[in-house]
């Protein structure tokens, strides 16, 4: 994604590499979504870009789809910027004058109306409503998303007690359609009027899982384990409108699915040793 324009001011444009250290993105995905304009040295990016970057790192660490980032980026840059005011002009006191309390109290109040002109110009652009750049610090959605290591944990999170006996509960409600459902390489066009009726009758089921998931995503004290059980809830969503017209096109949805409960299931049962 390249843009070409006049002239560029270093002071006002980052490096890749300079951008990816600002905003914790890696240099491949700024490749892929962050717009650049071409120069003699190579692109760059211009320094208004550290929110999108922020915003991207955001989503692909939520594990969004490469084409919904890709969306999401487009949505990004057609909202209107932001615009930052010029700074109060200072008027200077007499020197025999003495500061008092309501003073001190402008000054700090005119340096955060400053601060927050500033934050404005950079992250303005992603907020929807173009609104003043005093009221810019409320746009929280930009912030870089909480730093986790992933670790082996020494005994499972306490959520995997809750989670075990309800993956079984509805394992068992799922077997029958899993064993009649249907040839998974053949649409939804070719099923006979029972396996219609079993698919169709599957869908509860799907949606109460889901629910749980991310019901028990919210009690996880593990980031790692919190963020699997989403992920598996967010396939299975994904997968159950379209189980109505199935098409075999459709079935990497649920395969994702699948892999994410095995996923779930060896966060829950393997601890390191001791």
């Amino acid at each position: 994604m390249a843009v070409t324009g006049p002239d560029i001011a270093a002071s006002s444009w980052l490096s890749r590499a300079e951008l990816a250290q600002a905003s914790g993105l890696r240099e491949d995905l700024i490749t892929r979504f962050i717009p650049a304009a071409d120069t003699p040295t190579g692109p760059m990016y211009a320094a208004q870009q550290m929110a999108l970057a922020v915003y991207v790192k955001e989503l692909t660490d939520h594990n969004l789809p490469p084409a919904a980032v890709e969306d999401k980026v487009r949505e990004f840059l057609t909202r209107p910027a932001t615009p930052i005011p010029p700074p109060a002009p200072i008027i200077p006191k007499p020197a025999a004058r003495r500061r008092g309390p309501s003073a001190a109290i402008g000054g700090t109040a005119a340096a955060a109306l400053l601060l927050g002109g500033v934050i404005g110009g950079i992250i303005g652009s992603s907020n929807k409503d173009s609104v003043p750049a005093a009221a810019a610090p409320m746009v929280t959605v930009e912030a870089p998303a909480p730093q986790f290591n992933p670790t082996i944990p020494v005994t499972p999170d306490p959520v995997c007690a809750e989670w075990a006996p309800i993956a079984d509960s509805y394992a068992a409600k799922q077997k029958d359609w899993g064993s009649r459902g249907g040839d998974p390489t053949l649409p939804a066009s070719t099923w006979t009027p029972d396996k219609v009726a079993l698919n169709l009758g599957i869908l509860p089921v799907l949606r109460d899982q889901v629910a749980d998931l991310n019901r028990l995503a919210d009690k996880a004290q593990d980031p790692f384990l919190a963020g699997l059980l989403r992920a598996q809830a967010m396939y299975e969503e994904a997968f159950i409108p379209r189980l109505p017209n199935y098409q075999p096109s459709d079935r990497p949805l649920w395969q994702a699915f699948r892999d994410f409960s095995g996923a779930v299931r060896a966060a829950c049962i393997t601890v390191q040793p001791r």
